[in-house]
């Protein structure tokens, strides 16, 4: 006998199941499901910096880039945010009495249970050298939530293992199909009760994501350990936040809330199939230049949200006609229909002798560049980490001019380059700085670094095209900043969270109020006139 089962918890959206409850709902199903299949939210697009190369050398370097962009929802049902399974898991050993952390790290987390509803799941967890669970996993009932989140009082030590392996279990209890499985941890120390070592938490945090359930980590203040925090976050798939000062805790925590309610696309996964006949390398060309099993899992992407990466291969025996290099493909989990997708993408160049065929893609040339700028970046904080600023701005003052070789012509190179000289400087004074300033600054430079790697570009330039929180922060500085000097500029017509071209005038307009090039790009000199740098 033929069984038809109708289950609603992976559909669309929230508003979709409830208008599953209608009496016409299934006359609905066939064309909600087909138009849920048919859309794509997450696209993947590539191209080579040189499309045709020189045919008969012996070895050849090519770069591809890859971008990927999550669609944006544009209909009141798209915009149904997912449904949440969360444990927020805070800090409350000794330190976070200095400063008033934990009073601004209360009040985060009450901003953040407010904005769940009943379709949600929450848990509550504290620790300091012992872990407490306050609240089982449950729907939010923000009234004892507050309560709860009011009576953490600082005391004693710091266990953040053990405070991650209660969320997840907490988590774990009722994973969602289709919706956000996640532990958003909160600390501002050193672990030094339960796992303390870097390499192990690695592992920890992979076991949790392995189990379905993903881990964000916020560092607080000068004092925390960032490498072991951002191993936390790598491994676990979630997000790792800078957060310098308490005041800041507020932003951070609704930046969190509003990526995971509009996530479009989890579990995303690039997989290349390289042809080793002809190609003899391949990496991600990072800041490192790692395997490209680094892009293997990319965790989640949220609407408009967008990346790139840049991938460096190494071709041998280049004889004439198409090479087939191999094949790169996307699959993630749609995160309204619950659905897996898969998208696949050629890797293919020609070859010829006719050098005016040879053309290099100007664009792509520029991302190497920046991709060399951010190594530069890369080796200077490993000085400075290591007590030797003077040393750090040594290095990147003397890489600069081998820089500007690159892709001279390309304005975002030259952005960069500008925000390289201000590093060079920065380096150059940071001894003069308190040993808090230093690691708030250090901090700040590694924050920049972990974005880097996942595809998400430097935090010192942001153009038109461009989307997401830092955008939104961009157009809220040049409200407070242009007010009634933004002349003809209508600030009022910059669409939240998009680098349009309203938002590229209102840049040229207080580029003019300081005496800056008004091209329009966010460079570095241009934040950090905004004091978003």
């Amino acid at each position: 006998m033929f069984r038809f089962t109708l289950h609603l918890a992976p559909l669309a959206s929230r508003a979709f199941r409830r208008r599953m409850l209608s009496s016409s709902a299934f006359a609905l199903l066939g064309l909600s499901l087909a138009q849920a299949a048919a859309a794509a939210s997450l696209s993947m697009s590539l191209d080579f910096d040189r499309p045709v190369i020189k045919s008969g050398q012996s070895s050849q370097d090519v770069y591809a880039l890859i971008r990927l962009k999550a669609d944006k929802p544009t209909t009141k049902d798209q915009r149904e945010d997912v449904d949440l399974n969360v444990a927020l898991v805070l800090d409350q050993s000794g330190s976070m009495e200095e400063a008033g952390k934990l009073t601004y790290a209360k009040r985060a987390a009450k901003d953040f249970v407010s904005r769940l509803d009943e379709n949600d799941r929450v848990a509550l967890v504290a620790f300091s050298s012992e872990v407490f669970l306050l609240s089982s996993s449950d729907t939010p009932d923000v009234p004892k939530l507050n309560r709860l989140i009011s009576s953490l009082e600082p005391t004693n030590a710091t266990n953040i293992s053990g405070g991650i392996d209660m969320g997840g279990r907490q988590v774990s209890h009722d994973l969602l199909g289709r919706g956000i499985n996640r532990v958003i941890l909160l600390s501002d120390g050193l672990a030094n009760r339960g796992i303390t070592d870097e390499q192990d938490i690695g592992h920890f945090a992979r076991r949790w994501r392995e189990k379905g359930v993903s881990i964000t980590a916020m560092g607080l203040g000068a004092d925390y350990d960032e490498d072991f925090l951002a191993t936390i976050a790598n491994n676990g798939q979630g997000n790792y936040h800078f957060i310098e000062s308490p005041a800041q805790m507020a932003r951070v925590f609704d930046q969190e809330i509003r990526s995971l309610q509009s996530t479009t696309a989890q579990d995303v996964e690039l997989r290349f199939d390289i042809n080793k006949q002809i190609v003899s390398q391949a990496h991600y060309f990072s800041i490192d230049e790692e395997p490209l099993s680094k892009l293997a899992d990319l965790g989640t992407f949220f609407g408009g949200e967008q990346r790139a990466f840049l991938v460096k291969l190494t071709l041998n025996d280049l004889e004439a006609g198409t090479l087939d290099l191999g094949s790169v493909q996307l699959a993630y989990v749609d995160a309204q229909s619950g659905l897996r997708e898969t998208q696949t993408i050629a890797l293919t160049v020609g070859t010829s002798d006719d050098e005016t065929a040879l053309k290099v893609n100007g664009e792509i040339e520029a991302e190497v560049a920046l991709m060399r700028a951010n190594q530069i970046e890369q080796e200077a904080l490993r000085l400075a980490r290591e007590q030797d600023n003077t040393a750090a701005a040594d290095y990147m003052a003397n890489a600069l001019p081998k820089l500007q070789e690159l892709a001279p012509a390309a304005p975002g190179v030259a952005k960069k380059l500008q925000g390289l000289a201000l590093q060079a400087e920065e380096y150059s004074t940071l001894d003069q700085q308190s040993d808090a300033e230093q690691k708030l600054y250090l901090k700040a430079r590694q924050n920049a670094t972990v974005s880097v790697r996942k595809g998400k570009g430097a935090l010192d330039l942001l153009k038109e095209g461009d989307s997401g929180f830092m955008v939104e922060r961009l157009q809220d500085a040049l409200k407070a900043q242009l007010g009634a000097q933004s002349g003809s500029v209508n600030l009022d017509t910059m669409s939240p969270g998009e680098f349009d071209a309203e938002t590229a005038e209102a840049v040229r307009a207080f580029q003019r109020t300081q005496g800056l090039s008004d091209d329009g790009l966010a460079g570095p000199l241009t934040l950090e006139a905004l004091g978003l740098r």
